[in-house]
């Protein structure tokens, strides 16, 4: 991506304006971007014939060190970075609270199998849910603009957190922390 191009695709986000580049803009002179092609994949409702895959979850599922164990069945959410991430973990709680009540027998378990932290660096999906069974697991998670999710970040961590100016934004995104 060239720098005119950078600026013309960010430079509606950081004044916090809808843009015009909708959803993806690639600049077409650009080498590097010539071969790109996004496709978005839907895949279908869970049936209603069979119920949603709850196992007991263990007694300490709200550690950090078994969310980022590996697991093949259960509700596992993958879980990136500015896009409401947190929020949306605790609703993934609340669900696999709500099935478990209807699912399970009281004495069992409380709470469902669940996984919903950012995992390890840099493909968490793959590190933790790459041999899941797709039949006893419920795999999700939530997407959001690329511009503003650059934008959010880079307020978030590179403003709030090491005080840069929001000039730095176009050479943030070309030099991304690792």
């Amino acid at each position: 991506m060239t720098t005119s191009s950078l600026h013309q695709a960010v430079e509606p986000a950081l004044n916090h304006q809808k843009t015009s580049i909708s959803p993806y803009y690639y600049d077409t002179n650009d080498d590097f971007n010539k071969n790109i092609t996004l496709i978005p994949r839907a895949f279908d409702t869970w049936p209603t014939s069979s119920p949603l895959p709850c196992f007991p979850a263990e007694s300490d599922w709200d550690r950090q060190s078994v969310q980022h164990t590996p697991t093949q069945q259960g509700f596992l959410y993958v879980k990136p970075y500015k896009c409401a991430s947190s929020t949306v973990a605790g609703v993934q709680i609340r669900i696999a609270q709500h099935v478990a009540q209807r699912q399970l027998s009281s004495t069992t378990s409380r709470m469902c199998q669940a996984r919903f932290s950012h995992g390890p660096r840099p493909f968490p999906a793959h590190s933790l849910y790459s041999s899941r069974n797709s039949a006893a697991s419920f795999l999700w998670t939530v997407l959001r603009d690329p511009i503003a999710r650059a934008v959010s970040g880079f307020f978030h961590f590179r403003v709030s957190k090491r005080h840069n100016r929001v000039t730095q934004f176009p050479q943030s995104l070309l030099r991304p922390d690792p």
